[in-house]
């Protein structure tokens, strides 16, 4: 019987030692990819969404955040710790010097984590914290933060225990397409194993995590609740979490969830020096959709555009275009160029057209709700086989039918 228990023992850590090899071959070609762009055609800033410190349940300080940020180069973070704005009452809530000898600043946005009853909301650009004990009037809670002048986002709608209850957004502004801190743990044990023994190694295991959020995707498409929620995609970044009872293990790091997943906010103008006014500028973008978010560990995304125009004017991501203005109108979606890049089209939530470039002109033909994913095709094990890593998410482009257009 020992015998044959130890011969199991042997067969199964070999089985996972295989496992494990064959995991950290594939993650092997997950390396981040030299990107080239040209410049783009609106400003952007890049930065963090939905990070949480030590005020509240994240590991780390603002000054500890910031310095991620710094190590990432990002232009802005927004932290929401749950129900309170005491990093703002702290004074953090600014711009913060960049790496000592490089140029650029980092911009510190406070907003809050809300709970409530149906569900977690960030507000963000509020003056005032707006979290009361028991909320359950969340149209009321979302008028409230926007007679604030703030912008209300739906946070993990997806989450086994914290998720929303659908249909039930109540004026949102946004919702969390992409949640980080939701994304890494969704997979199975075996992956997770795989993915923390390439982070040992130094190998990008994070980035074997990655995929699309399909559920979220088609709910975006397809949901009337969640039709015209400007899309985000967040970090929910920690730097913890509770492996049983009290024990904790710091992984991963702020740093390596920024290097991961960023937002992109596109501007009219280059990010204003004024504190006040570049928050509003990445408050009002967010509010509107007029972003984009990508897996930045997989890649540079910075010059990605996709908008639409026509002899009129240009339309960018969630802005409207009827059909009667879109017979001469032109989709254009644009990739920085890297290796094997397919930027594939979506009309009402099913793939269309695609391109195994890094630029594509589409001619709208008819109404529909127009969204962009980027992909990158890695090899993966036996090398002979690729798949598709999604790498950036436009938000959509609305075209309506004429005779909305004439109606309205």
């Amino acid at each position: 019987m020992r015998k044959t228990l130890r011969f199991l023992l042997i067969g199964v850590s070999i089985l996972l030692g295989l496992e494990i090899l064959r995991g950290t071959i594939d993650i092997m070609q997950l390396r981040r990819l030299p990107t080239s762009a040209a410049p783009s055609k609106f400003p952007v800033a890049r930065g963090v969404i939905h990070v949480h410190s030590r005020y509240t349940d994240g590991s780390g300080t603002v000054e500890e955040i910031l310095q991620a940020a710094r190590s990432c180069s990002l232009d802005f973070v927004v932290i929401t710790d749950h129900n309170t704005l005491a990093a703002r009452r702290d004074g953090y809530e600014n711009f913060h010097p960049g790496e000592p000898g490089k140029a650029g600043r980092t911009l510190l946005l406070v907003g809050e984590e809300i709970s409530t009853a149906a569900g977690h909301v960030l507000s963000i650009g509020a003056s005032r914290s707006h979290f009361a004990p028991g909320i359950t009037d969340i149209s009321r809670l979302m008028e409230n933060i926007h007679a604030d002048s703030g912008i209300a986002i739906i946070a993990h709608p997806d989450h086994p225990r914290l998720g929303w209850k659908r249909g039930n957004f109540g004026g949102a502004d946004g919702i969390e397409i992409i949640n980080a801190d939701r994304e890494w743990r969704n997979d199975s044990p075996l992956e997770i194993v795989d993915a923390w023994v390439g982070e040992l190694l130094g190998l990008p295991g994070m980035h074997y995590l990655i995929d699309a959020p399909s559920e979220n995707l088609r709910s975006w498409d397809q949901d009337s609740a969640w039709a015209g929620l400007a899309g985000i995609g967040s970090v929910d970044a920690h730097a913890r979490f509770r492996l049983f009872g009290e024990t904790v293990f710091y992984f991963p790091s702020y740093a390596r969830t920024f290097s991961l997943l960023n937002t992109f906010v596109i501007l009219h103008e280059a990010l204003s020096c004024d504190s006040y006014l570049a928050r509003r500028q990445v408050v009002e973008a967010l509010g509107k959709g007029r972003c984009f978010f990508a897996f930045q560990g997989l890649g540079d995304a910075s010059g990605f555009e996709f908008y639409a125009e026509n002899h009129q004017a240009v339309f960018l991501p969630h802005d409207t275009l009827f059909a009667s203005d879109s017979a001469a109108a032109t989709l254009l979606a644009s990739a920085p160029s890297a290796e094997n890049v397919v930027v594939q089209l979506y009309r009402n939530g099913e793939a269309t057209e695609s391109a195994h470039t890094s630029e594509s002109r589409i001619q709208i033909t008819q109404p529909g709700v127009y969204r962009i994913i980027v992909f990158q095709e890695r090899p993966q094990w036996p090398w002979r086989s690729r798949r598709r890593v999604p790498w950036i998410f436009s938000n959509p482009i609305y075209v309506l039918p004429r005779h909305q257009a004439s109606s309205g």
